[in-house]
């Protein structure tokens, strides 16, 4: 197994602890998206995700944490507007 099949599933099975129970007990998960695997694309994301559901979205940034949020569907919005700020103190 991959150190990133490996890093997924260590994740998933801490986000599932957290999940609903219905959802908690799910005997399968499949991996829909991945930047490493799909390339770095908004609409790639919400294409691959069309039709599926529940859905977990995890983030993981530049220092390895992960955050993550449960979706019951993920659409394509009619305008995306992405704003990063970089606080400095």
């Amino acid at each position: 197994m991959s150190s990133r099949l490996t890093l997924f599933a260590i994740h998933a099975s801490q986000i599932r602890l957290e999940l609903p129970r219905k959802l908690r007990n799910a005997t399968k998960w499949s991996l829909v998206y991945s930047s490493d695997q799909h390339g770095i694309s908004m609409t790639t994301l919400y294409h691959r995700c069309k039709g599926k559901g529940p859905v977990v979205l995890a983030i993981k940034d530049t220092t390895d944490a992960v955050s993550w949020a449960l979706h019951n569907a993920i659409q394509l919005p009619q305008k995306i507007t992405i704003k990063l700020a970089n606080i400095v103190s």
